[in-house]
């Protein structure tokens, strides 16, 4: 403190500094070089959706992408990851761009979820106290993962993002509306993909019924917006017939789920360039679906006796984790809970664990060249899948002022 004011330290300087070249660099300037494969196919998707076709028939996809003056080879569209796989609601996020173009859709798609994600991380701020620490962590964020790592898939994880983070803002702060903004926008993230609807069962189990009311009617709104503007045929579709065909796995080895680790294993490295997914074996299959249950009931009865902000972290991990098919782009979910939570762990928290969380945070969300290059990418266990075990180990630790916290809500 210098007589005149504060100063900021230059550990401050060089990280604002940094996160604010990293922030133009790879979340503004790289991502709009052009629309990802992943964007494109989604693109598709809404377009057939809009043409009365059915998103989930590659058929469709091939269609509007001709119609779109693509050329194409005999097979395209027709892998298990290049179709449309996501719920109809989705698509319908994306429909409204469909007639500006790929190129200029994409470019508004990217700037209204990193407007969301920039929200969330606000969010994670505030639930961290806008303490100085947080700020900190909030510039590693900006700079160790950048957009061209997620946002700039052309994925909806912005939306999801910042439902999970106002969800947890408003149990926290439990503002007017409080049930509304912590259900409401847990049901619309289940609508988008249906991972987040674990969040629901935690309203559920915490016994905060309003907002689990809320959260089932904004399921129900994702659900029924599409099938009133396109048709209930579609909304049939996705989760009777497009989205349990998921359940066999993935072989891919950017999967970061546990049942993904099991296909992996089971395949072994030398068929993971040749397919895009893998038909398992009855036995590991239950096996899979038995290690993904066993995985959320822990994380449920673990978060139920945690602060809103612990028990998202804690959610957030375990439904990654335990999603029959999850891509590394999935971790951006955490950020608005991490935040807070690593502004406190010096303080509050042992060293070990500090530690624990800090590795997890470098595994978890280092850019993926960085571990290439030093030769620590594997392709049996991906770095982000081992990161999120130790963020989830060092997560179990809570300060017992946040235990009696959650608890004293539980018992009211």
């Amino acid at each position: 403190m210098a007589t005149g004011g504060r100063y900021p330290r230059p550990v401050d300087v060089a990280l604002a500094i940094s996160a604010g070249l990293g922030f133009a660099a790879l979340w503004l300037a790289t991502p709009l070089l052009a629309p990802h494969v992943d964007f494109h196919i989604n693109f598709l998707g809404a377009a057939a959706l809009r043409a009365g076709l059915n998103p989930y028939d590659f058929h469709s996809l091939r269609a509007m992408a001709t119609a779109m003056g693509e050329t194409l080879d005999a097979t395209r569209y027709s892998g298990a990851f290049e179709r449309y796989i996501q719920p109809p609601f989705s698509a319908l996020l994306i429909a409204p761009l469909v007639p500006l173009g790929d190129e200029a859709g994409f470019a508004i798609y990217y700037a209204v979820n990193l407007a969301l994600t920039l929200v969330a991380l606000g969010l994670g701020l505030a639930l961290a106290g806008w303490s100085g620490a947080a700020w900190r962590w909030l510039a590693g964020c900006v700079f160790a993962w950048p957009a061209i790592f997620s946002l700039a898939l052309g994925q909806v994880d912005g939306f999801i993002c910042a439902a999970l983070a106002l969800s947890a803002w408003a149990l926290t702060r439990r503002p007017h509306g409080e049930a509304l903004l912590a259900g409401l926008p847990l049901g619309v993230a289940a609508g988008i993909k249906p991972v987040p609807a674990v969040f629901l069962l935690y309203l559920l189990a915490t016994r905060r019924l309003r907002a689990f009311a809320w959260g089932l009617a904004g399921g129900l709104l994702a659900l029924l917006l599409p099938a009133l503007l396109f048709g209930p045929h579609t909304t049939t579709l996705a989760f009777l017939q497009a989205l349990p065909t998921l359940a066999g796995g993935s072989g891919r080895a950017e999967s970061i789920s546990v049942p993904g680790l099991i296909a992996r294993l089971y395949i072994g490295p030398s068929g993971l360039d040749a397919l895009d997914a893998v038909s398992l074996p009855p036995a590991l299959a239950a096996l899979s679906a038995l290690s993904s249950l066993g995985l959320l009931a822990w994380a449920l009865w673990r978060a139920r006796q945690e602060t809103p902000t612990h028990a998202y972290l804690v959610l957030a991990g375990a439904t990654v984790l335990a999603s029959t098919v999850a891509w590394e782009h999935y971790a951006t979910w955490l950020l608005p809970f991490l935040i807070p939570w690593l502004a406190g762990s010096s303080s509050q928290r042992p060293r070990s664990v500090y530690v624990l969380a800090l590795a997890g945070v470098l595994l978890a969300y280092a850019p993926l060249t960085t571990l290439y290059v030093l030769g620590l990418a594997s392709p049996l266990v991906p770095f982000r899948q081992a990161g999120l075990v130790l963020l989830l180990l060092a997560a179990r630790w809570a300060h017992r002022d946040e235990r009696r916290q959650a608890w004293g809500r539980l018992t009211q």
